[in-house]
């Protein structure tokens, strides 16, 4: 790994933000960190502790760490360093295990994984290379000021999955786009929501399959183009001098609604069957995968609810600004953020966007002055994003390509998983955060990549069997392990025979199943361990 802090890193990213705004806006406008406030906007709010060894920089996420936990720095942690035995026989339940290993569990901020390298004030990046003060970033490169991303290429301010030359964008699949939210399929967007299979659009909302649309109407090329090339023109100026522009949330809630084009045009869309819930199939690999990392399959998922949401999921309510139904408002992205009196459900959506635009002359008269007035009767946000083919995702208003999936959030070509924000490409994950990137068979893991029959596995790679384990990369059969790389039957750092691991697993498996009997819930978590300790 060619990991990097420091200037280089920082001047390579700098270098392809100039690039990435020659592409997006026709010149460039200055320095990268003189965009800082403006590009952290989409960005989740990181907490920055010192390290206990060297008092460097350890950058953290959104996870509850117990405050009186010990901190390292990744560039202080000695992955080689061998440790000494534990008397595991006199510990007769987890407590007494956390209490024999417990100058052993420092938690580790600024984590690099993988293939990684020039990496500066981030953290939780996994096989990603030039990465600037961002978290949770994936198999990417030239990303800055960003949250969520994967298999992306420079993207400044946003959280998106495959997404080439961004900023402050949200979208799926697409290149080119500034400032958009929820677009999928699509190419050189900017200032625009719910646009999916569209290219070359300004200012438009809830489209399909358009181009050359500004505000909604379509143009011919050449006039499209006289038009965005003036307001470039202006997004550079404003930029240059103000180190900021507008969002488009920003621009859409300066104006009271238009609701009567809304409702004309929502009137007459079609009204499509929901299909019945059936929670048999997420209940049941809840079963199996309760059985199978747990010693004991357990059935009545909903009633592990409390315990499995705790840092998964976030949904607020929300209603349509036309008929009144209900909706869900995730916690990703800005969604949460969508002005409340612009919803509307998908059917109402894809109808005002088929039938409503602003006029030729608005059109021709469009700057940033004008822009809000203009589009405030087109200008409505859908909380619900579904791309490709979704089947029984139960209270899922983000899901692309999945099926069998409850309350969660981004779920993204996953089956079968339930309480979780952002499984990708994995099945059968549960009460988990950013854990599901091609991940199978686990519970309450966070901020992880391709794990596999985990519980309360924290900042992993290429971890099985594991519980209760914190930055470990290829470690199999662990628990309590804390910083380190190719273990296999360890606890605590140490490694033991297969038959004296198996005594102390059961023993630890009794303990969890015993709580999840009693309370349906289990009082320790990976990233407080130490909490009891302290009090």
């Amino acid at each position: 790994m060619a990991y990097m802090q420091g200037d280089q890193a920082y001047a390579e990213v700098d270098r392809k933000w100039k690039a990435t705004c020659r592409v997006l806006l026709g010149g460039e406008v200055g320095e990268l960190d003189d965009f800082a406030p403006w590009l952290s906007e989409f960005k989740r709010e990181s907490t920055i502790r010192q390290s206990d060894e060297s008092g460097k920089e350890a950058v953290f996420g959104v996870l509850p760490y117990y405050d009186g936990s010990k901190w390292l720095a990744f560039d202080d942690v000695h992955f080689e360093k061998k440790y000494g035995p534990i008397s595991i026989n006199d510990c007769k339940d987890i407590d007494s295990l956390i209490e024999a290993v417990s100058e052993r569990i420092y938690y580790t901020g600024s984590v690099v994984l993988g293939n990684s390298g020039s990496v500066q004030s981030s953290s939780y990046i996994i096989d990603a290379f030039f990465v600037y003060r961002s978290e949770q970033v994936f198999e990417s490169k030239y990303v800055a000021y960003a949250t969520h991303v994967i298999y992306s290429d420079c993207l400044f301010g946003g959280q998106c999955t495959s997404c080439t030359f961004g900023i402050r964008t949200n979208n799926y699949l697409s290149q080119r786009n500034f400032e958009v939210h929820k677009v999928d399929y699509s190419s050189d967007i900017y200032y625009s929501h719910g646009l999916s299979g569209c290219a070359e659009c300004m200012f438009s909302f809830n489209l399909k399959n358009k181009r050359h649309a500004i505000g909604n109407l379509q143009l011919e090329p050449s006039k499209y183009s006289a038009i965005k090339k003036k307001l470039l023109g202006e997004f550079r100026n404003e930029l240059a001098e103000k180190k900021r522009l507008p969002s488009l949330l920003e621009i859409a809630s300066q104006q009271k609604p238009e609701l009567s084009g809304v409702r004309r045009a929502s009137s007459s869309s079609a009204h499509f069957k929901s299909e019945k819930p059936d929670l048999v199939p997420i209940g049941q690999a809840f079963s199996e995968t309760s059985a199978i990392i747990l010693g004991k399959p357990r059935s009545a998922i909903q009633s592990y609810a409390g315990w499995l949401s705790k840092e998964g999921a976030v949904f607020e309510g929300g209603k349509s600004c036309v008929s009144g139904s209900p909706l869900q408002l995730s916690d990703y992205a800005h969604f949460l953020k969508f002005p409340r009196d612009r919803l509307l459900t998908q059917q109402e959506a894809d109808a005002s966007g088929e039938k409503m635009h602003i006029s030729e002359e608005e059109a021709g008269k469009l700057s940033l002055s004008t822009i809000p007035s203009a589009i405030t009767k087109i200008a409505f946000f859908c909380p619900i994003w579904e791309v490709g083919t979704n089947k029984n995702n139960i209270d899922c208003p983000t899901s692309i390509d999945s099926a069998n999936c409850l309350r969660c959030v981004i779920n993204v070509k996953s089956k079968s998983c339930a309480y979780n924000f952002w499984p990708r490409n994995s099945e059968t994950i549960f009460g988990s955060y950013s854990c599901g990137i091609s991940s199978s068979f686990c519970m309450k893991c966070y901020f992880s990549k391709n794990l596999a029959r985990c519980f309360e596995v924290d900042a992993g790679r290429n971890c099985s069997d594991c519980y209760y384990c914190h930055n470990v990369e290829n470690c199999h059969d662990c628990i309590l392990c804390f910083n380190v790389k190719n273990l296999r039957y360890a606890i605590g750092n140490r490694e033991l025979p297969k038959e004296e691991y198996l005594k102390v697993k059961a023993r630890v498996l009794a303990e969890i199943n015993s709580q999840l009997d009693s309370s349906r819930a289990v009082r320790q978590r990976v990233f407080s361990l130490l909490e009891k300790k302290k009090k």
